[in-house]
């Protein structure tokens, strides 16, 4: 007969900690760049939605006079530095090399990590019926950042 006192085990092996601790990290390799990559579409979004009053005032402007306008004054809208905030620095209403209008919501460095002062998100008119569809593939921001709308097809 065995008369020594049973020892219960209590806390973790060190097999059993070491377990868990890969997996945490395993899932904290994928949890952290998916988070930062919602955060950046986010700050994207902010852009696109400031952008939607000076998209209807320049519709509201051709449908008046029959002509785009070149830029924000004759838009009737705010100058471009005016609709600064943290994530975008301007939006500007310009015409491009074909005389075209376009409106360029421009983004600032701290919006995306690694990209560039100036890198924007271009709308354009397509269609001159009752009511005008803006195109926003143009622009130097990563189609992975865009909304869906904003993604050349393809």
């Amino acid at each position: 007969m065995d008369i020594r006192p049973q020892v219960h085990q209590r806390g973790f092996t060190l097999i059993e900690l070491l377990s868990a601790l890969s997996i945490l990290s395993i899932l904290m390799m994928m949890a952290i760049p998916t988070y930062k990559d919602y955060r950046t579409r986010g700050k994207i979004s902010e852009g696109i939605s400031i952008v939607s009053i000076v998209l209807s005032k320049v519709e509201e402007t051709y449908q008046i006079t029959g002509v785009w306008p070149e830029n924000n004054s004759t838009a009737g809208v705010d100058d471009p530095t005016d609709f600064n905030t943290k994530w975008v620095n301007e939006i500007v209403i310009e015409h491009d090399a074909d005389d075209k209008t376009q409106i360029r919501v421009v983004y600032n460095n701290a919006t995306i990590s690694g990209v560039g002062f100036d890198d924007d998100i271009i709308f354009r008119p397509v269609g001159m019926g009752g009511s005008t569809k803006w195109d926003c593939t143009g622009g130097t921001i990563a189609t992975y950042y865009r909304p869906a709308r904003c993604r050349p097809s393809g």
